[in-house]
């Protein structure tokens, strides 16, 4: 889970902040900085969907460094898809795993790991977690934005 929690924030802050060492990145800071959206942005996806004027700014950084960004909304149903097929995969291996729930930004959220798996059993849900999120997303494929979402 902890991979596919990395999965949800690097897509969810499309923003990439490199500290500096990727031009790209560093353009885009730039143009953001310019257009008065420096700092932490927050959930990005969610923010395009309900602010024209940061869509707006974000789209046009992004092209101006020669990214097109996918529409608004389209990160947080990929994020829904790969968790819903992390709860199938958990479910095919045993796990009572509640339906996930749709949170205030919009995204689906599995709640707290605590409250459906026994303190005892932590050890073992992780390893099946690991092993859903390595048949969702493989190891050292990376992501993209653009990729397929799993079935």
């Amino acid at each position: 889970m902890r991979r596919l929690v990395a999965l949800a924030v690097a897509l969810s802050l499309v923003a990439c902040r490199s500290g500096g060492t990727d031009a790209k990145a560093d353009g885009i800071d730039s143009c953001l900085e310019k257009a008065g959206y420096g700092g932490s942005l927050g959930n990005v996806d969610y923010r395009r969907q309900h602010d024209a004027t940061f869509d707006a700014a974000l789209t046009g950084c992004y092209q101006a460094v020669g990214i097109e960004l996918p529409a608004p909304g389209v990160m947080t149903r990929a994020l829904d898809e790969i968790l819903l097929a992390e709860v199938r995969c958990l479910r095919d291996k045993g796990w009572d795993v509640p339906d996930p729930q749709r949170g205030k930004e919009g995204g689906l959220n599995m709640g707290n790991l605590n409250d459906f798996v026994p303190e005892d059993q932590i050890p073992a849900f992780q390893t099946d977690d690991q092993a859903c999120a390595d048949d969702i997303v493989p190891q050292g494929k990376g992501v993209d934005i653009n990729d397929p979402v799993p079935d």
